[in-house]
């Protein structure tokens, strides 16, 4: 390691320039609301140097963001199922016990129930996506347009 002026070294074998500031040093200065050119005097390397870290260091929240993000969707899946669950017990216990629903509640919960369903459903989309799964509507569509291509072939549309 070579010394070359500010806070930085450079590696003899690869060539690269390495900072001796640490991204953690950086982040944690930035936090406390300093600004870049503050950070830079602080521990005498270029602006370029304290952006460099500031962009590593959003690269990683964002890939720990994602990691999360999957699991964060199979929860709302959960609590969505238990939503309609509590709708659909809530109905039966009114049929058990000789309490007629109107038709309008009945609507209602039914409009309720669906928009569940339909929440759910997308949930389930956004999670597989997430982990890098296919979804179900993906398969459909592929092999409703073979469908529609068989029957062009065959000069049926």
């Amino acid at each position: 390691m070579k010394q070359i002026g500010l806070n930085k070294t450079r590696n003899e074998e690869t060539g690269q320039y390495e900072s001796k500031v640490s991204t953690q040093e950086v982040v944690e200065d930035y936090k406390k609301g300093m600004l870049k050119s503050e950070i830079a005097k602080k521990h005498n390397v270029t602006l370029r140097c304290v952006a460099t870290h500031l962009d590593k260091a959003g690269a990683l929240q964002l890939e720990i963001f994602k990691k999360g993000r999957a699991d964060e969707l199979a929860e709302q899946q959960r609590l969505l199922g238990k939503a309609g669950k509590l709708i659909t017990e809530a109905i039966i216990d009114k049929n058990k016990n000789g309490k007629k629903l109107s038709d309008e509640s009945y609507f209602t919960l039914g409009v309720l129930a669906s928009r569940i369903a339909t929440a759910r459903g997308i949930y389930q989309d956004k999670e597989r996506l997430e982990r890098g799964e296919s979804t179900g509507n993906v398969h459909i569509i592929y092999e409703a347009i073979t469908e529609l291509q068989k029957k062009r072939a065959q000069g049926k549309t």
